[in-house]
């Protein structure tokens, strides 16, 4: 017997997902592959700070002004492009997402001055940041409360790769190749997705296929499509979603969702320890050249252990910063399953936001008081996380039970 659950949108028992588990699998994979895009574009481009500063004639600290400006404008893209996707659909905004990312690496593979690096980093981030919340609302279209678990560590396969080839490969090309061909490859490689994801990846959200039954407006070939299987689904109220009203995404509208206290604490949660792993990823490289006079391949094989660790985490459970990455995104969809893509975004200005700050006065940081002293007062950040960890696990339970009573109570009153 298939899953019994209402729809979002519809009032029609019926299974949750009408897509096979195959094609559950297919589009789980297409959007991991998408997702490794955001961090991989962080971590191919560690080792080549130093040559970078060297060859535009700029400071470290100038340098990591483009990290700052990419984890600002990653904090608020995500909230642009999880309310679109929620209004318009997941695979439009893929696509376009893609197109826009596929552009940026041209343009920085070509540029030569800091300040075209400078924008078109932010180009780059604006693209290719929310492909990981986008993720997570395609689980949540698609996949029960208890299947979601383990299809979200799935999905952080992609993500979690990152930090195992995206150095290496960024030390080889950038010691090798020079520091464009860091560019050339993730244009090259973001070229493949974007076709991938155009003649493969379904629509998926359910405002627009409600379970998967009904064909999305949206043309173009999708190998996984469920279009004909519509018996669940009344056609009068499935119109109704597809043709929703559109507007313009507004970019705060998910910080709404950060009053309610499960939601911030387990963004805090998420955002400090975030923020820790970025500063420490940004610095690695960069100390290791200048303390021990590493050249970039072996700089980017500093970053092996901490990416073979990651992808471990995604298979298995323990306690490590990567597992909590993966538990925090979990909890915030399912604390969130009307506006799963919205939640994730809410959490992602947070973090972003944190680490936007941390990486601003790291380097500061650094040569005012020392590498030691700088990540012993990262630790202490971390140290204050515990309290909200208890709460979450004391009072947590109750808080998303009242919540799913508000929301209950809030569609009987429109109905």
């Amino acid at each position: 017997m298939p899953q019994q659950s209402k729809t979002q949108g519809n009032s029609t028992e019926g299974p949750y997902s009408e897509f096979s588990k195959t094609q559950k699998r297919w589009i789980i994979g297409l959007v991991a592959f998408a997702g490794m895009f955001s961090p991989l574009s962080s971590f191919i481009y560690y080792p080549a700070l130093h040559t970078l500063a060297s060859d535009l004639t700029v400071t470290v600290t100038m340098i990591n002004l483009t990290i700052t400006s990419y984890m600002v404008v990653s904090g608020v893209a995500p909230a642009i492009v999880g309310d679109l996707a929620d209004t318009v659909g997941r695979r439009p905004v893929y696509i376009v997402a893609f197109l826009i990312y596929f552009a940026a690496n041209i343009g920085l593979a070509l540029q030569k001055s800091y300040p075209a690096l400078l924008a078109l980093r932010m180009l780059q981030s604006a693209a290719g940041s929310g492909t990981i919340s986008l993720a997570y609302g395609v689980v949540s279209d698609i996949a029960t409360p208890a299947e979601r678990g383990s299809f979200v560590g799935a999905v952080l396969c992609g993500p979690n790769i990152a930090p195992i080839v995206g150095p290496i490969l960024g030390g080889v090309l950038a010691g090798r190749r020079g520091w464009p061909w860091i560019f050339w490859f993730l244009a090259i490689l973001s070229g493949v997705c974007l076709l991938t994801l155009f003649v493969f990846f379904p629509e998926t959200a359910r405002t627009i296929v409600g379970s998967g039954g009904y064909p999305a407006t949206i043309p173009g070939l999708n190998i996984c499509s469920t279009s004909g299987r519509q018996k669940h689904f009344p056609e009068q109220k499935t119109n109704d979603a597809v043709f929703k009203r559109l507007y313009f995404p507004n970019p705060l509208k998910c910080l709404r969702l950060l009053l309610q206290r499960n939601n911030i604490l387990v963004a805090m949660i998420n955002g400090i320890f975030y923020a820790t792993y970025c500063c420490v990823q940004a610095s690695l490289a960069l100390l290791f050249i200048e303390i021990y006079h590493f050249e970039e391949v072996q700089a980017g094989l500093i970053y092996l252990p901490f990416g073979c660790g990651c992808a471990l985490a995604s298979l298995i459970s323990g306690a490590s910063i990567t597992c909590l990455f993966n538990m925090c995104g979990t909890l915030l969809t399912d604390l969130n399953p009307q506006n799963p893509a919205l939640a994730q975004a809410a959490s992602n200005i947070i973090r972003c936001t944190l680490s936007a700050t941390g990486l601003a006065v790291l380097q500061l940081m650094i040569e005012q008081v020392g590498p030691g002293w700088t990540f012993t007062i990262f630790a202490g950040l971390c140290l204050l996380t515990a309290p909200m960890i208890l709460a979450v696990v004391k009072w947590g339970f109750g808080w998303r039970a009242q919540g799913i009573q508000d929301l209950e109570f809030q569609a009987n009153a429109q109905t």
